[in-house]
């Protein structure tokens, strides 16, 4: 499980967005967040101003990637993935709002991920708190990933 934030400094007078850090379950630096969001945004994302942001801060994250299936971001489900294949195997790559990315974890680091890890990890004391990033001007998103199996004949 992983805590991606961007900047929104500078919406109101450019309409753009930046990356402004990539933070690990817990609140951590991490990069391999901003990593897994570029390649998820390079191949399967809709190319709004998120995702323009993540492939801006990480131009070549899916060299080497192929995408091999799409579920496109919902705005009922609040969140995207990409099935995508590359120098780490074949791995599903699930980004959207925290919230909803978070109720659909069974497990984060091999740990089961049950109601009340879900609470904590939605808990705004734990962490950097969802509520202070929010309100110091940055957007959220959260982003997991998995192994995945190959598709059945392919």
């Amino acid at each position: 499980m992983t805590v991606l934030c961007t900047d929104k400094t500078g919406t109101l007078t450019s309409a753009e967005i930046e990356l402004a850090g990539s933070l690990a379950l817990g609140g951590k630096p991490d990069e391999r967040p901003a990593l897994l969001a570029a390649i998820c945004a390079s191949l399967g994302g809709d190319k709004g101003s998120l995702d323009d942001a993540l492939t801006k801060a990480r131009p070549d994250a899916a060299k080497g990637w192929t995408r091999r299936g799409l579920l496109p971001f919902d705005y009922q489900r609040r969140m995207g993935a990409v099935l995508a294949d590359g120098p780490e195997g074949l791995i599903l790559i699930v980004k959207g709002a925290p919230e909803a990315v978070l109720a659909a974890c069974a497990t984060a680091d091999g740990a089961p991920f049950d109601a009340a890890a879900r609470e904590a990890a939605n808990d705004e004391d734990s962490g950097p708190g969802r509520a202070g990033i929010a309100r110091g001007g940055s957007r959220l998103a959260a982003l997991v990933r998995r192994a995945a199996r190959s598709p059945a004949g392919g």
